[in-house]
Order: C-alpha cells, then structure tokens, then sequence
C-alpha cells in the first residue's frame, strides 16, 4: 500500500442507462470505439493512466492537476465534435469530475477520500462539461487561461466537509482553443529504445564480422611461424641503437714499394713483414 497526491478524473456517460435500454448491443459497441479512439489516446497524450472502467463509468489517475483539467477539455471538445453527426439517440455524452488530493494505490487499484470527491463531483458537471474541486481550481487558474464558473460550496455525500466546485460549461469549452495532438512520451521512449538496441546489433555484428576477417588469419600465421625449425624461421634483422651511425670494415691492398719480395710496405709506410 502506498500513499500519495494525484488528479483524479472520473467521467460517465450521460443517460447510459436509458441508450443500452434502447439499443443494448449498439450502446456497447458505441462506447468501445470511444473508449478506443478517444478516451485512452487524449489520456496517454496528458501523462495519465486509466485505473478502470466499470461499465460506463471510467476512472483516471494524472501527475498533474493542469494534466488533469487539460485532457478533460480535451476530450470533451473531441467528444462533441463525433457527436455533431449523431443523432440524440447514438451520442455518447460524458460528464467528468475531477479532484486533486490524497488517494491509497493497492495492487494497481486507487481508493480514498481524493477518489471519492472526483466521483461525488462528476454528476454536478453538466453534460459535455467538467466539474473540478476548488484544490484542483488553485492549482491550475494561473496556467490555464479557461474562464472558471465559481458555482459555490457544496455538501457531497458521505463527505463530511462541504467542497467549492468550479465548472467548465460545454458553451464555453466549445468556445476553447483545441489544443495540439501531442506525440506519446511512451512511444517515443520504446522508439529511442528499438534504435538503440538496432545500432548495438549492427556494431556487434560488424565487430564479429572484422574479427572473423583478421583474427583466425593472424593466429594462423603465428601459429605456423612458430611450428618451423630454427633454421627455416626467418632471421631476425640486425638491430642498430638508436642515434648511432652504422659503423663498418674497410680493406685496403698493400703495396710492394721497394721491389723486395721479402718486405712489403703498407700506403701509410709502416713496414710489414
């Protein structure tokens, strides 16, 4: 069990009761595609993880409060821009709630009172509108230049002190700048990892490669060099100490200069006998 402070976001759909009543199997279908193409693409784009979905109901955890509010407008400009082309009785409609506070994770799972606040939130948000507490107001009303609906003290149930919410209403989140697609910090991490692990390989093979090129060859020479007798080795060169000039013999003839066969007289005229 650990303790820690995160952004809550809770999102149902509006009226899911009466559309499955309508048409079950197509409600459901519906709402995987959202699930699919909107719901988890816009929260892995703002850091965040999906906790669980419970039938309509759907519950995410963010890093950051701005995360949090961020991917709510997000998603509700993206989900009334699908439903132009529906009739009432095929939209999907959300309703999100969010909370900033103190939450307890086990085995992957969220609980606390910071859970529960996002929850009692979300059916005071109007539809295709969001709801947030007055914690997640303070944190992001000097980043996100969104015009706040101060709506008032509240008294939730089951929680013992009253709560201020703020609202976005879907007039005015219709009235938003949309925001950038951004690309996912995740893909782009196991992206850099695949280059990585590819140039690695190629390395290692072009070093396998050189050492089946050069080195059998060279242990071979050595290897024969060193099986042949002394005397086919080949000799070793003289060697000269450094900063020396080589020295050598030089034989001159001697030179008879007095006709006497008996004496003979060098160049330099020293007698030898």
């Amino acid at each position: 069990m650990q303790r820690r402070v995160e952004a809550i976001l809770f999102a149902d759909v509006v009226g899911y009761s009466r559309l499955t009543g309508e048409d079950e199997v197509g409600t459901w279908r519906r709402l995987q595609n959202v699930l699919r193409n909107v719901v988890r693409p816009q929260v892995r784009q703002h850091a965040g993880r999906i906790v669980r979905i419970k039938g309509d109901g759907i519950l995410v955890e963010f890093p950051s409060a701005v995360e949090a509010v961020s991917s709510a407008v997000a998603l509700q400009q993206t989900m009334a821009q699908r439903n132009a082309a529906h009739a009432d009785g095929k939209r999907i409609d959300l309703r999100i709630g969010i909370n900033l506070g103190d939450i307890l994770t086990i085995d992957e799972d969220i609980h606390g009172d910071g859970v529960n606040i996002a929850c009692r939130l979300e059916p005071l948000s109007d539809p295709v509108g969001v709801c947030m507490s007055a914690t997640v107001h303070e944190h992001v009303r000097a980043k996100l230049a969104y015009p706040f609906e101060d709506r008032g003290e509240r008294t939730l149930k089951n929680i013992a002190t009253p709560v201020r919410i703020y609202a976005l209403g879907p007039e005015i989140i219709a009235k938003l700048p949309r925001s950038e697609p951004r690309s996912d910090t995740h893909e782009k991490s196991w992206r850099w990892y695949i280059a990585a692990v590819a140039v690695a390989w190629l390395c290692a093979a072009a070093l396998w490669a050189l050492w089946r090129y050069i080195g059998p060859s060279s242990e071979m020479a050595a290897v024969q060099t060193s099986s042949l007798s002394p005397r086919l080795r080949p000799a070793a060169e003289p060697r000269v100490p450094t900063g020396t000039q080589p020295q050598s013999i030089v034989v001159l003839p001697f030179t008879n200069a007095t006709g006497d066969p008996s004496k003979i007289t060098s160049r330099t005229g020293s007698p030898k006998t």
